[in-house]
């Protein structure tokens, strides 16, 4: 039976590797109430996008789900800040333990796919610039 805290367990545990590896990069998270991007040069926003969840044996589950940065940085002292910072966050994309509410493994995650990175245009109004570095993720889960 698909749990209803895996959506949950998997959001939690991706927040939790790239909270631990990102250093002095500010990390916002969608619909946080702590916004401090506009305080900050350089920044990326984390969003996890699913889980699809398939039962492809009776109590086995194919997940699969995309993990998707949005990268800003201010290009005024260096130009090359972006691809500085989307080398940096690309280095990030590494297997990932999921555990459930009791702390037991549900399975880890690895790249289904290699990492795209896109950059965007400067503005010409500010010297920032905008991008993203997105790796789509699957394992599965026995239960």
């Amino acid at each position: 039976m698909i749990m209803p805290e895996w959506p949950r367990n998997i959001s939690s545990a991706v927040t939790k590797h790239f909270d631990g590896l990102r250093g002095s990069t500010y990390m916002y998270l969608p619909g946080h109430p702590d916004d401090k991007r506009g305080d900050n040069e350089e920044w990326f926003e984390l969003r996890v996008i699913g889980p699809e969840i398939e039962e492809r044996n009776k109590g086995t589950y194919f997940v699969s789900f995309e993990v998707d940065c949005l990268i800003q940085v201010n290009t005024e002292k260096n130009v090359l800040a972006f691809a500085i910072l989307a080398g940096e966050i690309s280095s990030w994309f590494t297997c990932i333990n999921v555990y459930d509410d009791s702390g037991v493994l549900l399975g880890t995650p690895n790249l289904s796919e290699g990492v795209v990175v896109t950059p965007y245009a400067i503005a010409k109004e500010h010297p920032h610039q905008t991008g993203t570095v997105i790796g789509a993720y699957d394992f599965f889960i026995d239960n």
